[in-house]
């Protein structure tokens, strides 16, 4: 079970590298709900998502072995964006492999890591960086 301490443990360990982002106030969608809401933007993270947050802590928390093997995920977004930009910032090698069809600016931007990153369909892998 994750406690209080490690949440605290990871903002120490990712704080250098992540952003802090605004919550902010949404009154009018709020009272249309009848509730107070509040929104956290974290679309202000250098990766556009709250998902630097984990994959950073994760990539942070590997043993040197497990660096030294690197890390790979397939996605088709804010994840592939998120560990190229984890694996930059730990010096792990971070290969992504995404969907043939994502989206070409989330290609681009986990390329722009200088991350090896693929897109691939069902009857082929093309080199895309």
């Amino acid at each position: 079970m994750i406690t209080i301490d490690d949440i605290v443990a990871a903002r120490h360990r990712i704080s250098a590298h992540v952003r802090r982002t605004p919550l902010m106030s949404a009154t009018r969608l709020g009272n249309a709900a009848g509730v107070a809401l509040s929104l956290k933007c974290e679309s202000f993270q250098k990766t556009g998502s709250f998902k630097a947050r984990g994959a950073l802590n994760a990539v942070l928390l590997l043993d040197a072995d497990q660096r030294a093997r690197g890390v790979i995920t397939v996605s088709a977004g804010n994840h592939a964006q998120a560990l190229a930009y984890a694996g930059a910032i730990a010096g792990v090698k971070a290969t992504v492999v995404m969907p043939a069809k994502a989206s070409p600016l989330k290609v681009a931007a986990s390329r722009g890591t200088t991350t090896p990153t693929w897109t691939s369909s069902s009857s082929r892998s093309v080199v895309a960086g």
